[in-house]
């Protein structure tokens, strides 16, 4: 990989420069890429131009990635700066600088972020309890809203750096409460886990179709969010945010457009503008017609060599984990704990197939559910075609990558009563493609 610079003949205050760049490529995502910002020492004092240089990263000067390509132009166009193809090596830069002056350098991967409490590792598909369901007060509700502004400021980052993030703003004092902030931030869209959750990475910014009203065309919000975003979105369409059932997420921001052209109008403009919006359709449909059966799914899961003699096991039995002794023989689900004391392992929560001897990582309620399919349960989806509600047992909810599909057919979290998990706004079409995938029995009720 090699690093090189672009130059850029410009005017105006090279600081102000810099902290829009900082800005844009956290923004952009594009932090892999821009690297460095390098302008002559005492241009600051000069009133006519001078040249600021943009040092990248990719496998030859002047090669521009192509899944970086319109990014880094939108980010050029909204900072005022044109390519003018000066393509340059660090020793031409110098030769670039009128009378050998020194550079100011900028290391953009080293931009700071807010010193943070540090914590004990943890697995984020850990066991993390029962979702219990409460009402939070709008003060907290904000701080999610400031979360998301957070998340989408950066771009990506550390599991422990989102925790972290959720101690400073109050949303998880004790640490742990951060897996189902993580899950329901997934559900909703708005970011990724990768690196087997030790990372995570925020969604693009994406306007999300639901069914039309009074010939509207309406939609919600989905990924990077900035307050820049939503007031440009008011200006042209009526905007609502809405909370979630239990104020635990941040807000649902909900649009409404005259017609599917406008909203294409607007989403062309502001990336031409900002950054990438995305019209997204249907996402609910376009997620569940491409999402794996069951067994494909599990076939696609992480498997993880362990020595099984340097751990003690527990065993999920119908509502907790038990104490086990010796090894695992049985196909089921189990609670890892690693006998060192030399160094820190956080406990890891998987799914062992005895058949091939294996172990499987995924989220917590996926393995749980597959735990049920392979070893004999039945499990239930229950649709109501009156309410276009699904619900499905507490004890039976579905992995993450299948919730989102029936999260995004509203943009809001699920509902709990009576023990069932409830997901609004299900088509017909939708409640069946999932069930049919995670080898459900349906249960259809028409009302009369």
């Amino acid at each position: 990989m090699e690093r090189w610079y672009i130059a850029f003949n410009t005017v105006g205050s090279p600081y102000d420069i810099l902290a829009r760049i900082e800005q844009a490529v956290r923004q952009h995502r594009l932090g892999d890429f821009v690297v460095r910002f390098c302008y002559e020492k005492g241009a600051i004092k000069k009133r006519g131009q001078f040249y600021v240089f943009i040092g990248v990263a990719s496998e030859q000067k002047g090669l521009i990635p192509q899944e970086v390509h319109n990014e880094f132009y939108t980010m050029l166009q909204r900072l005022h700066l044109s390519d003018n193809q000066l393509y340059v090596y660090f020793d031409e830069v110098k030769r670039m600088v009128p009378g050998g002056k020194e550079l100011e350098i900028h290391n953009l991967r080293q931009i700071k972020m807010h010193q943070l409490h540090k914590l004990e590792p943890s697995d984020p598909f850990s066991y993390a309890g029962t979702e219990t369901p409460h009402i939070q007060t709008s003060e907290v509700n904000l701080a999610y809203n400031d979360l998301l502004y957070w998340l989408s400021a950066y771009g990506r980052g550390t599991w422990q750096q989102f925790r972290a993030a959720c101690q400073e703003l109050g949303l998880d004092p004790k640490g742990e409460y951060a897996k189902r902030i993580v899950r329901r931030l997934r559900s909703l869209g708005h970011l990724e886990l990768t690196n087997e959750g030790q990372n995570w990475v925020i969604t693009p910014s994406c306007i999300v179709e639901t069914p039309a009203e009074d010939g509207q065309y309406c939609a919600f919000l989905v990924g990077q969010r900035s307050p820049q975003l939503i007031q440009a979105l008011q200006q042209v369409a009526q905007v609502e945010s809405q909370q979630h059932p239990y104020g635990n997420a941040p807000e649902v921001v909900r649009i409404k457009f005259n017609n599917q052209a406008e909203a294409m109008d607007f989403a062309k403009s502001y990336t031409q503008q900002y950054y990438s919006l995305y019209l997204a359709g249907r996402a609910d449909l376009q997620i569940a017609s491409i999402l794996p059966d069951l067994a494909s799914w599990e076939a696609s899961l992480t498997s993880l060599s362990l020595v099984k003699g340097s751990y003690t096991y527990e065993q999920w039995m119908s509502d907790d984990f038990c104490p086990l002794k010796g090894l695992p023989k049985e196909t089921g689900l189990y609670r890892l704990t690693h006998d060192s004391k030399r160094f820190d392992h956080p406990q890891l929560t998987l799914f062992y197939n005895a058949e091939n001897d294996r172990w499987y990582k995924a989220d917590w309620y996926g393995l749980r559910y597959l735990m049920l399919r392979r070893t004999g349960e039945t499990c239930q989806f229950h649709y109501d075609e009156r309410l276009n509600t699904l619900s499905v047992a507490k004890d039976q909810r579905v992995p993450d990558l299948y919730e989102r599909a029936l999260v995004l057919a509203s943009g809001r979290l699920p509902v709990y009563r009576h023990e069932q998990v409830i997901f609004g706004n299900v088509s017909d079409t939708l409640a069946h493609m999932v069930a049919n995938k995670l080898e459900a029995e349906f249960f259809e009720y028409r009302g009369i």
